[in-house]
């Protein structure tokens, strides 16, 4: 994959374009974007998304079975897993 500090470049490009629009806080969920900005993406997985902040550390969740695939592929050290039973897509 890509080295730190281009994930680094990345990010600062994106804070950018929020601090722009006035945004503070931006959700990533389409699969591009995620490979893009965090270096993980599972294609078959709608539930999943990657917050990144103006300021402060961004964070991961996603299914607890990927937790583990995306600490190993990610820049981002807080991954939030959840259990696949007790909800539905509607």
């Amino acid at each position: 994959m890509f080295s730190r500090v281009e994930f680094d470049r990345r990010i600062a490009c994106a804070r950018d374009a929020m601090a722009s629009a006035g945004v503070d806080l931006l959700l990533v969920d389409s699969g591009e974007l995620l490979a893009w900005l965090t270096g993980y993406t599972v294609s078959e997985t709608m539930c999943r998304a990657a917050f990144l902040s103006r300021e402060g550390d961004a964070w991961f969740t996603l299914r607890a079975l990927d937790e583990a695939p995306c600490r190993e592929k990610s820049w981002i050290s807080d991954v939030v897993g959840f259990a696949d039973t007790g909800f539905t897509l509607a």
